[in-house]
């Protein structure tokens, strides 16, 4: 017979395994549940693979440091910031972020394909460089 402690719950007046329990209380804090030690979390969660994790059970694939919530994925591999950005990930000419997902090239650079709201740029026909930037022009009829 398992010898598992059973923890009360507070909304349903049962007890319920830790598992369960902490599943329960993460929903009912609005938080997420670590998927490798089952935990509520109470700090930004890591998502890896869609699923939340506490950062701190993952290093850098390449320097071995511990990771954080900012880590980006590569490849299904966890980088730390510093060595994604070595890794040759595009950097978009407009915000300076990685590229992740798809890239457009055009004045010798590279951007993100969503349109800018803050600077109102974008990229594809119908553009004029003005600034390092690429502007939309304005057809009138």
């Amino acid at each position: 017979m398992s010898t598992m402690k059973l923890m009360p719950h507070l909304t349903s007046h049962r007890h319920l395994c830790r598992p369960c329990h902490n599943r329960e209380k993460a929903k009912g804090l609005g938080k997420s549940i670590c998927q490798r030690c089952h935990m509520v979390m109470d700090e930004q969660p890591l998502m890896f693979k869609s699923d939340a994790y506490h950062p701190d059970h993952f290093n850098c694939t390449h320097c071995g440091k511990e990771l954080t919530a900012e880590a980006r994925e590569l490849k299904g591999e966890l980088y730390c910031l510093p060595c994604h950005d070595k890794m040759g990930v595009p950097i978009c000419g407009a915000c300076r972020r990685p590229i992740e997902g798809r890239v457009v090239n055009a004045l010798g650079k590279q951007w993100h394909v969503e349109v800018s709201e803050e600077t109102q740029t974008c990229l594809g026909l119908g553009t004029c460089p003005r600034d390092e930037h690429a502007y939309c022009t304005v057809v009138s009829a």
